[in-house]
């Protein structure tokens, strides 16, 4: 009987390992089907106006689809997370990390899961990344190019992230009640740090960037950053296009690494007035010490955060700790345990983390428009924003409250529109 019992078992983990690998294709597939003729026109000439009506259904198209591509990735995230869970896979990385160190299972259980993770997320992330972008004519990439830059981040990812997990992991053994208070106060510095190798290490591993060639708009940008007290000596121009047809630009960096960075994609198609107000709202988060600011709520979310995954981890152990074969947080066998608690935390705090997001661009948004009054040059240029990433200017007011980063660009071009018939009167 008992052997009759594991064979079910083992069956029973075959079919459902099966099954959580046809969900990851089958979704994409049945909710991505892109309509005909789905790739905008290209064109060199970007109008500044409001999209057409065949450019507004393919805008909602693309929304519509991509909202059902997020939610079916969290949903195979969640399954095959869930899955390992309920399928004993504690209790076999238990068995095969029992002879190992305490560093060495931490760095056996991390690295395992995230190479297996990484290749059942591999089609979908393909069908998100490469594929859908190019049924929408947003990207320019070759199939190579596209796994050369997702090896490239893979890698990196890890050469951060497994260090980071090693101190985690050793806080969590060294103060099990108190581990949530260190992570906080660590989360400082390594964000410092982050941001100041990111732009001189990281982003030039996917992107080239050189010093901006248009030398008056480079000057214009310079005047506007200097007069409001913005220490930037240069501006660069990044190779956007070699990954997208999509436009943006930034400020980014801390101290010495800080730099304006504009996509060759945005200069491309953008005049330069309203280049200057794209640049005036990016200005707008630096004057108005957004980077700070988002350092301080970092914190305060890594610190709550880190309480209720400590708590919720606690709970579930004591309940079900047996179960699972894992008996503390410390235990490097925990680590799927604190990944889908993660997880779940994650999702929850995602409405609020979006509503300050929204704020923040709403600030800079005024900045910009006290700074730069050429409002017109701000409406057309949210209109081309809305062309070259074929976005929904006005999309679902429950999409943008839950998860939306940026106020709708409707209501972005609304905000001047007033301001430019209260200037009229």
């Amino acid at each position: 009987m008992r052997r009759v019992l594991r064979w079910l078992q083992r069956v029973f983990q075959a079919v459902a390992l099966a099954g959580v690998i046809l969900l990851g294709g089958l979704l994409p597939a049945c909710a991505m089907v892109p309509p005909g003729d789905a790739a905008p026109p290209t064109t060199t000439a970007i109008s500044g106006g409001p999209p057409t009506p065949r450019e507004q259904a393919l805008a909602h198209a693309r929304a519509s689809q991509g909202r059902l591509l997020m939610l079916g990735s969290t949903l195979y995230s969640a399954v095959l997370l869930g899955g390992f869970l309920l399928l004993g896979g504690t209790r076999l990385l238990a068995r095969y990390t029992a002879p190992l160190a305490w560093g060495w299972g931490v760095t056996a259980v991390v690295l395992g899961l995230g190479v297996t993770a990484s290749l059942l997320m591999l089609p979908l992330d393909y069908y998100a990344g490469f594929v859908f972008p190019h049924a929408y004519g947003l990207s320019n990439q070759s199939p190579g190019q596209w796994f050369r830059d997702y090896g490239v981040g893979e890698a990196v990812n890890t050469a951060l992230g497994l260090p980071l997990t090693l101190g985690f992991y050793w806080l969590l053994r060294r103060a099990p009640r108190t581990w949530w208070l260190w992570t906080a106060g660590a989360s400082v510095p390594l964000t410092i740090v982050l941001m100041l190798v990111g732009p001189l290490f990281i982003a030039p591993l996917f992107n080239t960037f050189t010093p901006l060639k248009d030398t008056a708009l480079r000057d214009r940008i310079l005047a506007m950053a200097h007069a409001q007290g913005i220490p930037a000596h240069d501006v660069f121009e990044m190779d956007a296009s070699r990954q997208s047809r999509a436009a943006n630009a930034y400020v980014i960096g801390f101290g010495p690494t800080h730099r304006i960075v504009l996509y060759d994609t945005l200069l491309e198609n953008f005049t330069p007035d309203e280049v200057q107000y794209i640049l005036a709202h990016e200005m707008g988060h630096y004057k108005l010490h957004h980077v700070a600011w988002g350092i301080v709520l970092s914190v305060l979310g890594t610190l709550v955060g880190g309480w209720a995954l400590s708590a919720a981890g606690g709970a579930l152990l004591r309940r079900w700790g047996g179960w699972l074969g894992v008996h503390t947080l410390g235990d490097p066998v925990a680590y799927p345990v604190l990944l889908a608690l993660g997880m779940a935390l994650s999702l929850l705090a995602t409405p609020l983390g979006a509503a300050v997001s929204r704020t923040m661009e709403w600030q800079a948004d005024r900045f910009a428009a006290r700074i730069d009054p050429d409002h017109a040059a701000g409406i057309s240029a949210f209109h081309k924003l809305a062309r070259l990433n074929v976005a929904e200017e006005n999309p679902p007011t429950w999409a943008v409250e839950l998860y939306g980063t940026h106020p709708s660009l409707a209501q972005r071009i609304a905000y001047l529109q007033g301001l430019e018939h209260t200037r009229a009167h």
